[in-house]
């Protein structure tokens, strides 16, 4: 029985061995086949990636072109004022501010008139000279300064403004524009 267990070892340890190299050489099988796929897939992202980079480069020749050949200026003439808002823009963000700083003017004119119209009827109810300027003389300050209105646009050139005959406007600064001193109160200590 010795003998037999011996034997029995002998090809044990064999068998391990063969085994160990098997999976040795599956494992390089596979990791040589793994580190081909791979390969294979990025070669194939970076053909696509290629052509997406192609495409979006053709979009953006065309924008530039479009934009080029483009004519895309509003211009209002309000009381004393010019504004010129040029809309044809490449960049998306520049467009999107120029288009909404254009509504936003013409926002501000539709309620103005209205309430100006109000003003001469009562006005001129009670006998008094009907204004025909604006109530507010620094209008196109705050108007320019504000946020809200047109303060994007006209920080980044995206406005000129003007008199009727041409002559630039230069904005002085607002009360509402100028900064107020901020009070910090520490609500733990009332200070």
């Amino acid at each position: 029985m010795a003998i037999h267990a011996a034997v029995a070892a002998r090809d044990l340890k064999i068998d391990a061995e063969a085994t160990a190299i098997i999976n040795r050489r599956r494992r390089d099988e596979m990791t040589q086949e793994r580190d081909q796929i791979l390969r294979d897939l990025f070669a194939r992202e970076a053909i696509e990636d290629a052509k997406l980079l192609e495409r979006d480069a053709r979009g953006e020749a065309g924008i530039a072109t479009y934009i080029a050949a483009l004519t895309a200026k509003v211009t209002i003439e309000f009381y004393d004022r010019r504004f010129t808002i040029n809309l044809a823009h490449r960049d998306n963000a520049m467009r999107d501010i120029a288009i909404s700083a254009a509504g936003r003017l013409m926002l501000y004119i539709t309620r103005a008139i209205p309430s100006a119209v109000q003003v001469a009827e009562n006005t001129a109810k009670n006998g008094i000279a009907v204004p025909t300027t604006p109530a507010d003389p620094q209008w196109v300050e705050k108007l320019l300064d504000s946020s809200q209105w047109l303060g994007p646009a006209y920080s980044r050139g995206l406005i000129t403004v003007t008199d009727l005959k041409g002559k630039p406007f230069k904005a002085t600064k607002t009360a509402t524009a100028t900064a107020q001193p901020r009070e910090v109160r520490d609500p733990w200590l009332g200070r």
